[in-house]
């Protein structure tokens, strides 16, 4: 990647109840040399990581309403021309980032996913990781596990994410669709197993398979988001800290 580009990247973390993520890969994160800052969008329940994300000079945003608002929050505090929206749970393999700006310089990208790597030696793992790969550069439709990078402006143009409390992700597919192909990476995104452990393969992809079909029907996210989480969007207070955040990156 060209000098010109290292460093310019925004990445934004919605986090609701994720400190102990927030406080195992933040560091890491911070360290990418592309990354020229991190924005946590604090749902709330992140205490536990406030710690970290000062220690890596990360803004931290409060926002409620869901994970739609929240990286819209994120993105809107973010300063760099590239956007990097990335879940709490996962990081990077070394390289990935600096390809992903890459690619999102060929001429006809208008964004870039990762390819995802689920840790765990399951097959079940190697059978979800395909068909989010497919679900992603067959039908132009990734979920928010697999990461998104574009453009400031095109971020932008498209008016950002749904401000949905779930399903955030699937709502944006036809706006990321306007913007010219959605690629994805060889170096993976690596995914904490920690939501198929504790709910089970089957029944997390099958809460997944709801949410998604539920969507396309047209029922109201707000109930989708209790089918999923047990709980109503409303249910966790926003991190308490000043309107404008706390924090900043050099």
């Amino acid at each position: 990647m060209s000098a010109a580009v290292a460093a310019r990247v925004s990445v934004i973390v919605p986090a609701l109840a994720d400190g102990a993520a927030l406080t195992a890969h933040l560091p890491r994160l911070a360290r990418e040399r592309e990354v020229a800052e991190v924005i946590v969008a604090d749902g709330g329940g992140n205490d536990a990581a406030a710690a970290a994300i000062a220690a890596c000079g990360a803004l931290r945003v409060p926002c409620g309403g869901g994970r739609g608002p929240q990286l819209n929050a994120g993105a809107a505090a973010a300063r760099s021309e590239l956007l990097l929206f990335l879940h709490a749970d996962c990081w990077l393999a070394d390289g990935a980032l600096d390809e992903a700006c890459a690619r999102l310089l060929a001429p006809g990208v208008g964004a870039v996913v990762f390819r995802q790597r689920i840790e765990g030696e399951r097959f079940a793992y190697r059978l979800i990781e395909a068909a989010a790969s497919r679900r992603a550069r067959v039908h132009g439709s990734p979920y928010g596990d697999s990461g998104l990078l574009l453009r400031r402006a095109d971020f932008e143009r498209i008016g950002g994410f749904p401000p949905l409390p779930i399903a955030e992700d699937l709502a944006m597919a036809p706006r990321l669709s306007t913007l010219g192909a959605i690629v994805e990476t060889e170096r993976p995104l690596h995914l904490s197993a920690r939501r198929w452990e504790r709910h089970g393969i089957v029944k997390t992809t099958l809460l997944n398979r709801v949410v998604a079909w539920g969507f396309r029907l047209g029922v109201a996210p707000a109930k989708l988001y209790r089918v999923y989480y047990g709980r109503s969007p409303e249910s966790l207070p926003v991190a308490a800290t000043s309107p404008a955040g706390e924090g900043r990156g050099a």
